[in-house]
C-alpha cells in the first residue's frame, strides 16, 4: 500500500524525493518492466569502495601500520579510483534518471528528472502608506525582490 504521508509542496527536496519514489511504483503498476542496471552498477561501485576501506582497516588493525603501509597506500589509491568512477557514473551516465525500463509493447522508456528547477526568488509585498482612491479601493503594493535589495 502506498504511503499516505503528506509532504509540503513548497519544499523542492521533498517533492523530488517523493516523485522519485512514486514514478517507478506507478509505472510498474502499469505493467512496465524496470531495468535495474544503473542502480546495480552504482551499488557495485559503492560496495566495492566500502569493501576496500574495510579490508584496509582490518589489515591495519591486525598487522599494524608499518607492515601494511604499502598495502594501505594501494588501497587508498584504488578507493579513490573507484569513488571517482562512482562520481562519474552518477554525474554523466545516470544524469538524474528516475526510471528506465520497457513498456508493455516493447518500447524502451526512460524517465529523467529535469537538470534544473525554477526557484522562486524571495519577494515581499509592502503596502503604500496612503489611503485608497475611489477608483482603486485596495491599497497598492510594491513587489520587491529581497535578493536585489540585500546584495
Amino acid at each position: 500500500m502506498a504511503s499516505q504521508e503528506r509532504i509540503t509542496v513548497h519544499n523542492l527536496a521533498d517533492l523530488k524525493n517523493t516523485s522519485d519514489d512514486a514514478i517507478p511504483n506507478y509505472l510498474n503498476s502499469l505493467k512496465f518492466k524496470q531495468d535495474h542496471r544503473l542502480v546495480d552498477t552504482r551499488l557495485a561501485l559503492g560496495y566495492g569502495a566500502f569493501a576496500i576501506a574495510a579490508a584496509c582497516f582490518l589489515w591495519d588493525y591486525k598487522l599494524g601500520f608499518e607492515s601494511t603501509k604499502w598495502f594501505t597506500a594501494a588501497a587508498v589509491a584504488l578507493y579513490s579510483i573507484i569513488n571517482g568512477a562512482l562520481t562519474i557514473w552518477i554525474t554523466f551516465v545516470e544524469k538524474g534518471i528516475v526510471y528506465q525500463g520497457t513498456a508493455p509493447d516493447g518500447t524502451k522508456v526512460r524517465q529523467q528528472r529535469p537538470l534544473s528547477t525554477i526557484h522562486h526568488p524571495p519577494a515581499q509585498f509592502f503596502p503604500f502608506p496612503f489611503d485608497p482612491t475611489p477608483l482603486s479601493p485596495s491599497l497598492p503594493s510594491l513587489h520587491i525582490r529581497l535578493a536585489n535589495e540585500y546584495d
